[in-house]
C-alpha cells in the first residue's frame, strides 16, 4: 500500500508543481492588469480634472473679456469727459489783490483818522473864536476886548479854518479815490478768486478722471496678460488631453472581478 501511495504521490507532485507555477504566473499577470487598471483610473481622473479646468478657465475668460469690454467703453467715456474739461492757465494772484485791498483799507483808516482830527480841530477853533468874540473882557488879564482885537481873532480863526477845510477837501478827494479803488479791487478779487476756485475744481476733477483712466488702462493691460495666460493654458491642457486619451485608448478595460475569480 505504501508503494502504491508513493506511486500516486509521485504522479501528483509534478502536476501540483505545474499548477503552482501556473498560479504564480496568473497572479503576476493579474498584478500587471491591476497596475494597468490603476493607471487607467489615474488617466481618467486626470482627463476629468483637465476638462473641468478647461471649462472653468473658459468661463473665466468670458468674464474678463466682458470686463475688458466695459473697461474699453469707460476709457472712451473718460477720454471724452477729460476733453470737455477746459483748465485755464491762470495766475493765482488773488492773494496779491487781497494784499492790495488790505493796503488800501489801511490808507482809508489813516486818512479817516486825519479827517476826524481836522474836523475836531476846526470845531475847537470855531468854538474858541466864538467864545472869545462874545466876551467883553479877557478872563485871564481882565482887560477889555475891543472890536479890533475881536476882528483879528475872527480873521485868524477863519484863516486856520480855511487851511483846515482845504486839507479836509483834499483828504475827502483822496478818500473818494481810495473807496473807488477799494471797490474795484474787491470786485477784481472776487472775480479772480471765483475763477481760481472754479479752475481748482476743474483740475481736481481732471486729476480724478486721469487716475481712473490710469487704473482702467492698467487693468486693461493686466486682462490682456490674463487672457494670454488662459489661452496658453488651454493649448497646454489640450495637448495633455490628447496624450492622455491616446494612453487611455491603449489601456484595455478589464473586469478585475472575473480575473480574480479565475485566479481563485
Amino acid at each position: 500500500k505504501l508503494v502504491e501511495h508513493d506511486a500516486v504521490l509521485n504522479s501528483i507532485l509534478p502536476k501540483l508543481e505545474n499548477a503552482r507555477k501556473e498560479w504564480g504566473t496568473q497572479k503576476n499577470k493579474l498584478g500587471e492588469i491591476e497596475q494597468k487598471m490603476q493607471m487607467r483610473g489615474n488617466l481618467e481622473n486626470e482627463i476629468k480634472l483637465l476638462k473641468q479646468k478647461q471649462i472653468s478657465e473658459g468661463e473665466r475668460k468670458i468674464r474678463i473679456v466682458n470686463e475688458k469690454g466695459l473697461i474699453s467703453k469707460r476709457l472712451k467715456e473718460l477720454q471724452g469727459e477729460i476733453g470737455l474739461i477746459n483748465v485755464e492757465t491762470i495766475e493765482t494772484y488773488s492773494q496779491s489783490i487781497k494784499s492790495k485791498l488790505e493796503e488800501v483799507d489801511k490808507l482809508i483808516l489813516e486818512n479817516t483818522k486825519i479827517k476826524n482830527s481836522l474836523e475836531t480841530e476846526r470845531k475847537i477853533i470855531e468854538y474858541s473864536a466864538n467864545s472869545i468874540i462874545n466876551m467883553s473882557a479877557c478872563p485871564t488879564c481882565k482887560q477889555e476886548i475891543g472890536t479890533y482885537h475881536s476882528q483879528n481873532i475872527k480873521i485868524e480863526a477863519n484863516n486856520k479854518i480855511i487851511v483846515i477845510n482845504s486839507k479836509l477837501k483834499e483828504i475827502s478827494t483822496k478818500l473818494g479815490s481810495l473807496d473807488f479803488e477799494k471797490n474795484a479791487l474787491k470786485i477784481q478779487f472776487e472775480e479772480q478768486l471765483k475763477r481760481e476756485q472754479e479752475n481748482k475744481l476743474k483740475i481736481q476733477k481732471r486729476d480724478f478722471l486721469m487716475r481712473e483712466t490710469n487704473e482702467k488702462s492698467s487693468r486693461d493691460k493686466q486682462i490682456d496678460v490674463e487672457i494670454k495666460g488662459i489661452d496658453n493654458g488651454v493649448i497646454e491642457r489640450d495637448g495633455k488631453l490628447k496624450e492622455y486619451e491616446i494612453k487611455l485608448k491603449d489601456t484595455p478595460l478589464v473586469d478585475l472581478t472575473i480575473e480574480r475569480r479565475l485566479l481563485d
